[in-house]
């Protein structure tokens, strides 16, 4: 059975924000099928992107790259 990869958390802060992958996709003005991609680990971000990801979602970079038991500790701001 093939195990699955966890690369980053995106889609996980987005939820604890409460943020779209559309709302996402505009304000880094691309596509939603990237930000779905990145959300789904299909793709990584490169670093450009993951830094507005952050300055986007108010988090650091590494909250975006973390495997953290619980990421109800990224402070909603």
């Amino acid at each position: 059975m093939k195990k699955s990869r966890n690369y980053n958390c995106i889609k996980s802060v987005l939820a604890i924000k409460g943020i779209s992958n559309k709302e996402l996709a505009e304000g880094l003005k691309t596509y939603d099928t990237t930000v779905s991609a990145w959300c789904r680990n299909v793709k990584q971000p490169n670093y450009e992107n993951l830094l507005a990801i952050a300055e986007f979602l108010n988090v650091e970079m590494g909250d975006l790259l973390t495997k953290r038991k619980d990421l109800r500790e990224i402070e909603i701001k």
